[in-house]
């Protein structure tokens, strides 16, 4: 299916306006439309429409609007409509803000004329349940991996999920998940494969995003001291004493993901205290594995911070705010 029959797809799915295209040659255009572009016709609402595909796609906004209002020009009998397969957030931000009318195929319709602007309508109809939703643990993997690791602009979900060590369809999920929050959206899909962007990036995004995270650790045991052996990453207070000016606490406090409990504790035949006393550890059982983002031996510092924001004790309260100042953003 060609971007045309995918555009005619979608404003039939979503506008519920059946509509046919037709290819339209236009003499006398300049040279750089007629390389640039192919032309349809069509109807909106009775509106005529030129739909200009661009063989490329890759114009800046500067251009595109320029050539629309050339087009505009050479075509005075409707609305004329930019047409691509992809494009980056940044791009589709300009072009709303100069009214640029265009469409994305499965990702956005924007066409100020006829008071449309369908991705925003169906983001609104999507959070509008969020407000009070926690993300899932591969979503908030994605976020913080984008926040402390690297920007996922460019990642599909395939490589997504080599870099998380989830499966493919667990990433891509995760992705279809975030794209339903007013600051995330799927900039492509082919087959499988999505790519995800955020609309912001850095302490931005955090603020956006960190009421929807929730606290990773699921459960805390007391064992034996084998930390020698164990395969964990320091955490909790003992993490929060590397990072900040606060002590060492009295038990040593460590983290794995909880998928791997059971096999670590066969293995090392850990025993398992129902309180604690001397020369045991705290061991903390997240819902990802906190060595996907750690610091060397440590958690990382914003997963640390969402396991102690509900801490009652002031002193612990005001090291883990200690922590999002420490991050370079």
């Amino acid at each position: 299916m060609n971007v045309i029959d995918k555009a005619i797809s979608y404003i039939g799915t979503n506008l519920g306006v059946i509509c046919r295209a037709e290819a339209l040659s236009l003499s006398g255009l300049p040279f750089y439309l007629q390389d640039s572009y192919r032309f349809f016709q069509t109807k909106l609402f009775d509106m005529p429409c030129l739909l200009m595909w661009a063989r490329e796609g890759n114009a800046s906004p500067a251009n595109i609007e320029k050539h629309c209002q050339a087009m505009r020009n050479v075509w005075p009998e409707g609305e004329v409509v930019y047409l691509t397969e992809a494009m980056t957030a940044q791009n589709r931000s300009r072009l709303i803000q100069h009214k640029v009318s265009f469409i994305v195929p499965g990702n956005q319709m924007y066409l100020p004329v006829l008071g449309i602007d369908l991705r925003e309508h169906f983001r609104k109809l999507r959070v509008a349940n969020k407000a009070e939703m926690n993300l899932t643990p591969t979503a908030q993997l994605v976020v913080l991996w984008s926040l402390l690791k690297e920007s996922i602009q460019g990642i599909n979900s395939a490589q997504m999920a080599e870099r998380l060590n989830c499966t493919r369809v667990a990433a891509a999920r995760a992705f279809d998940e975030l794209a339903g929050f007013d600051w995330a959206f799927i900039e492509k899909s082919r087959g499988n494969q999505k790519t995800l962007g955020f609309e912001s990036d850095g302490r931005s995004l955090w603020q956006l995003v960190s009421e929807h995270m929730q606290n990773p650790v699921r459960k805390v045991r007391w064992v034996l001291d084998r930390h020698d052996d164990l395969p964990a990453v320091m955490a909790g207070e003992s993490a929060l004493a590397k990072y900040t000016l606060m002590s060492e606490p009295q038990y040593p406090v460590y983290a794995i993901a909880a998928s791997d409990w059971n096999g670590i504790r066969k293995t090392l035949q850990l025993k398992e205290l129902t309180y604690p006393e001397p020369g045991c550890i705290a061991l903390q059982t997240w819902r990802y594995g906190p060595d996907l983002l750690a610091e060397g031996h440590y958690v990382d510092r914003l997963s640390l911070f969402l396991s102690l924001r509900q801490e009652s004790d002031p002193r612990i309260k005001i090291a883990a705010d200690e922590l999002l100042e420490q991050i370079s953003w």
